[in-house]
């Protein structure tokens, strides 16, 4: 069982600060928890999965039609806006 603990003690040799995560049997985190040195038992956090990257990477076809629609239009506009290049 997996306890946080709460005030310093030694462990087995070693000096356990409070914030630190100390495996220990259930007779054993009870017994520390009596004495107030690790509070209740800590959950491991969720594991997160990660959608592999080129699943991730890959924009949907219309955003990317889209995309390129605006960019389009946007060099038409600039080149509308130069003027008549034969000076009339």
């Amino acid at each position: 069982m997996q306890c946080k603990v709460i005030r310093p003690f030694n462990l087995n040799g070693v000096v356990r600060m409070p914030g630190q995560i100390v495996e220990m049997d259930f007779a054993q985190a009870g017994r520390m928890r009596r004495m107030g040195l690790v509070g209740q038992a800590v959950t491991p956090p969720a594991e997160y999965t990660v959608a592999p990257e080129p699943e991730r990477a890959v924009k949907k076809p219309a955003e990317r039609r889209r995309r390129k629609a605006k960019k389009e239009q946007k060099a038409e506009n600039d080149v509308a806006d130069l003027g008549d290049p034969s000076g009339d």
